[in-house]
């Protein structure tokens, strides 16, 4: 989606969505199958910040335009945090009546969250 630079702040955000999945296994001859799940939806939205403790030397800039000079000396310690949540729906079933994998289950719904700090 998008990147924000702000003097020593730093902010990505990126969000996703799809729609449709390959599955793809091998049957009980060991002939690999394939199948396209067209109902199934996949939406994921990410958010990192960072915050650069050297903000005065460094730019975050010169490493994404190169249209800024930036002093090899100039490095910066950061620390950031970041969210990321995922969902992934499927009314139809997860694996094909062939795949070796059995599955009862006639629908699938599934959702993550991770967060964090990071540093370096």
């Amino acid at each position: 989606m998008g990147q924000l630079f702000y003097g020593p702040h730093l902010l990505h955000m990126n969000g996703q969505l799809n729609k449709g999945y390959l599955v793809s296994f091998s049957d009980s001859n060991n002939e690999n199958q394939q199948q396209f799940h067209s109902q199934g939806k996949q939406r994921m939205l990410s958010l990192c910040y960072w915050y650069h403790f050297n903000g005065l030397r460094y730019t975050a800039l010169a490493p994404m335009t190169g249209t800024f000079i930036q002093r090899k000396s100039a490095g910066s310690p950061i620390v950031g945090a970041f969210a990321w949540s995922g969902l992934m729906s499927d009314p139809e079933r997860l694996f094909p009546e062939e795949s070796p994998i059995t599955s009862t289950i006639p629908s699938v719904q599934v959702s993550a969250f991770s967060a964090g700090l990071s540093g370096g």
